[in-house]
């Protein structure tokens, strides 16, 4: 949104041409091509998105947090894959129905003005 960020599900700020059951469905559907599996030296792993590399170090958005914490390591430590597997449905389990409308509101609103 305001050309900030990437898209890990649908486009919610577009005018709003299905119904609201049919977006959510949409939303819980939804899979993301920029979710990465960041595997730590320790052996532990963890659905990411890439916010920042360079040669020496790394940052990621674990989403295994709610909201996703940004996390930064050592270039060395943290090897990165994509994540076929993860669902944008992972991430908004946590999420009642009404939540989720709330935030399909504001983003609406936060792009249009309405």
């Amino acid at each position: 949104m305001g050309g900030r960020g990437i898209a890990i599900g649908p486009d919610l700020t577009a005018p709003p041409a299905e119904s609201p059951a049919e977006l959510l469905q949409r939303i819980h559907a939804t899979q993301s091509r920029h979710v990465l599996m960041a595997k730590l030296q320790t052996g532990a792993e963890f659905p990411a998105l890439l916010v920042s590399q360079n040669e020496n170090e790394v940052q990621l958005y674990d989403l295994t947090e709610t909201p996703p914490v940004l996390r930064t390591f050592a270039r060395q430590q943290v090897s990165l894959s994509q994540d076929a597997a993860w669902r944008h449905e992972d991430f908004v389990k946590d999420y009642s129905r009404a939540d989720l409308e709330d935030v399909v509101a504001y983003l609406r609103w936060a792009a249009t003005g309405h």
